[in-house]
């Protein structure tokens, strides 16, 4: 019996087995595995007209041991970078997806000095065009990330106390480039930066996000993109606890994609329609829909297309010789899910007649009437059945 042989620059190779097919048919996913804070609280300003040198300051309302209490996100400018802005986190996605090939891809520490490659490589894996320009703002993208304090209070989730802490921190602690002193006498031979330790020490504990590159460089508007990291989170959040949507507060939303908030209804839903649509195109959304000031956001077949391709590149690891509890599955999954404030999404709820509103305040300790005073003074409008 003859085998199955094709000609191949003159010689002879077998032709491969299904198996060789079909990791040749595999293309893995671009992942960037962000330590979650920056990319999901306040930090990057999108609005064009936006004041880049005004500090960013952010308070909110959280549960803890029964009672409402307030939480403080402040984001201070640097006085010769201002900040940070879609440039730049487009600069720290790349960080992050560095982080992931060379560290958690291989099962390896993340230093706190991590080589970044060369320029040419950034500006690639950024999917802009290698120029002087470009080169010159992505070094400037790093000194203004390593300048940008965030000072918080009891906001900043540090994964190995399980537990919120007060904290000043910057992403990065420092940076250097190739040719430049290292301080020592000495040249920098290669281009590398400097994790702050409080970001270092939640991405050796796995407090990380994901964000898939292709789909996010996919995107035109920056709304688009900024929104999406948002989405790719809180959908898997949401899913995890049986609900096939998010709910989200319109001034909730600007403050945290950076623009500014309008005060016409019919002005926000033109601000963020661009991104809604594009994100509909794209399939990452399966449909949107605004009730007053709220946002309702149902995820799209990209998203879960995302989610099964994690889970098909999770299965090719070693298998264990017996099933795991849930419980030991969730402290190894790439998504670490936040502890995030379940007042303001269960108000939004309550307020809006949902039938899951009322479960909601419930399991928070809430009673009705309870609910509907933290609604007025968080002005967030009840339905005219909540509010009798």
């Amino acid at each position: 019996m003859t085998r199955n042989t094709k000609p191949y620059l003159g010689l002879v190779k077998p032709a491969p087995s299904n198996l060789d097919g079909f990791q040749e048919l595999f293309n893995p996913p671009r992942l960037s595995k962000p330590e979650m804070h920056l990319l999901l609280k306040p930090f990057f300003i999108l609005d064009r007209q936006g004041e880049r040198f005004k500090p960013i300051e952010y308070t909110y309302s959280a549960m803890h041991n029964g009672k409402a209490v307030t939480r403080r996100w402040w984001v201070e400018p640097h006085s010769q970078y201002g900040l940070p802005g879609p440039f730049d986190r487009d600069v720290t996605l790349v960080i992050y997806e560095i982080v992931n090939e060379n560290y958690f891809a291989k099962s390896l520490p993340v230093p706190q000095v991590m080589p970044i490659g060369s320029f040419r490589d950034f500006a690639a894996k950024m999917g802009i065009t290698v120029t002087g320009p470009n080169i010159a703002a992505i070094k400037e993208s790093l000194k203004r990330l390593k300048n940008t304090l965030v000072d918080s209070e009891e906001t900043f989730f540090d994964n190995k106390k399980k537990g919120y802490v007060s904290v000043s921190f910057r992403l990065l602690s420092g940076v250097g480039f190739i040719g430049e002193t290292d301080g020592n006498g000495g040249k920098n031979e290669e281009n590398f930066i400097i994790f702050d330790q409080v970001i270092l020490s939640n991405l050796n504990s796995g407090y990380v996000s994901v964000i898939d590159i292709d789909s996010i460089q996919k995107l035109k508007t920056n709304i688009a993109k900024q929104l999406y990291t948002h989405l790719s989170y809180r959908f898997y959040v949401e899913a995890q606890e049986g609900d096939n949507a998010w709910i989200v507060d319109y001034d909730w939303l600007t403050i945290h994609l950076g623009i500014k908030p309008q005060k016409e209804l019919w002005r926000a839903k033109q601000q963020l329609e661009s991104a809604h649509e594009e994100l509909k195109e794209l399939g990452y959304i399966s449909n949107y829909c605004w009730e007053e000031w709220r946002i309702i956001y149902c995820p799209g077949p990209v998203w879960k297309g995302e989610q099964m391709r994690r889970q098909s590149g999770n299965s090719n690891r070693k298998q264990p010789a017996k099933p795991i509890p849930i419980e030991s599955l969730k402290k190894h999954d790439d998504h670490q899910i936040e502890p995030h404030d379940p007042l303001i999404p269960a108000l939004a709820a309550f307020a809006s007649g949902l039938s899951l509103g009322e479960e909601r305040i419930k399991a928070l300790g809430l009673t009705i009437d309870q609910a509907k005073a933290l609604c007025r003074e968080k002005q967030i409008p009840l339905t005219t059945t909540n509010d009798m």
